[in-house]
């Protein structure tokens, strides 16, 4: 094993402006992009052709993991699922605790209520 030192020289490149402007967005560009794509996952979610909807056998995807792009009422209803969920799951933990058991079946069926 060597102790000696290797310095390493960093070379940089150097865009001209022109070539800055053809390579990268400016942030102006960046955000009417991103609006644009957020308009057209709107969009998509509204149309009745992408509902998820299990009446519905025809369905071509699902909304799951962006729900919270529709509306604020419906991020609220999801956090408070979760919350609710998560308590109930605490519940049947502290009641198996107290008989001494473990069931992962019924932590799975009290998860799903």
């Amino acid at each position: 094993f060597s102790h000696q030192q290797t310095t390493v020289d960093y070379v940089g490149f150097v865009y001209s402006d022109e070539e800055k402007k053809k390579c990268w967005y400016t942030r102006k560009e960046l955000n009417k992009s991103l609006a644009k794509e957020l308009k057209q996952i709107l969009k998509q979610m509204n149309d009745p052709f992408f509902k998820d909807d299990n009446d519905r056998p025809d369905a071509t995807c699902s909304s799951r993991g962006i729900e919270h792009m529709t509306s604020p009422t419906l991020l609220r209803t999801l956090q408070k699922n979760k919350a609710r969920v998560c308590r109930s799951v605490k519940k049947e933990q502290n009641r198996q605790d107290a008989m001494g058991i473990f069931c992962d079946l019924s932590l799975a069926q009290v998860s799903l209520k």
